[in-house]
């Protein structure tokens, strides 16, 4: 990961929002709260589960609410502060948030129950993202679960980027991203492959949002160890 997320460039404030996004991912409270739409096992209010990449908390907050034994990654102190600060202006304790990444999660092997990564793993390009895939079962328990959120083809930032060879693509986007590299996968199925390295079932879902400039398509796994 090159590029360097601070609290200004985190959230978009060309609309004159004041604080980041604090709501949860749609389609993690479905899979989390109902096994309508996937096989995923019902989890105890015991459950260890771990965020990559917890931003504002809006996940965590979700977690907190079903009284998950909470814990939380970012990548530098500044997003950590970001984190905090945000759950406790929305009267949350905020759970241990500690600072790691895709492929150095500072937890023992086997510690969580269900691990949660929504677009990070993209972060992580070539062998880096097999690496990722790998720390992320490392630190789940046998029979527990990952859920996997990444961008599909159809994202406009995807479309628009760079592909210089399997999951390295160059970010053309625009913004503090602009010609970082990418592990995007080139399809669902390249998606599903690649976790089945590592996962012993894996499921995947999709989401696709059409705006009326921009089309955005996101791939979620459901991962089993």
């Amino acid at each position: 990961m090159d590029m360097t997320w601070t609290k200004e460039n985190s959230f978009d404030r060309s609309t004159g929002a004041q604080f980041p996004p604090s709501w949860p991912n749609e389609m993690l409270v479905k899979i989390l709260s109902t096994n309508r739409f996937c096989t995923f096992d019902n989890l105890s209010e015991s459950v260890k589960v771990c965020e990559i990449g917890s931003f504002s908390g809006s996940n965590l907050r979700f977690f907190l609410d079903k009284k998950f034994v909470v814990y939380g990654v970012e990548i530098n102190p500044e997003m950590v502060e970001l984190g905090v600060q945000n759950l406790v202006r929305l009267g949350y304790v905020p759970p241990p948030i500690v600072i790691g990444d895709n492929t150095n999660i500072p937890y023992p092997d086997a510690f969580f129950d269900l691990l949660v990564s929504i677009n990070t793993l993209h972060y992580s390009s070539e062998n880096e993202s097999n690496l990722a895939i790998k720390e992320f079962a490392r630190v789940i328990k046998p029979g527990g679960h990952a859920v996997i959120e990444t961008a599909g083809q159809k994202h406009f930032a995807v479309k628009s980027a760079l592909r210089h060879g399997l999951l390295n693509y160059e970010w053309k986007a625009g913004g503090f991203r602009q010609s970082t590299k990418f592990g995007f996968f080139d399809s669902i199925e390249h998606f599903r492959e690649e976790l089945l390295n590592v996962f012993a079932k894996v499921e995947v879902c999709t989401r696709i949002e059409n705006f009326p400039e921009i089309e955005l398509e996101f791939m979620v796994a459901i991962c089993k160890k």
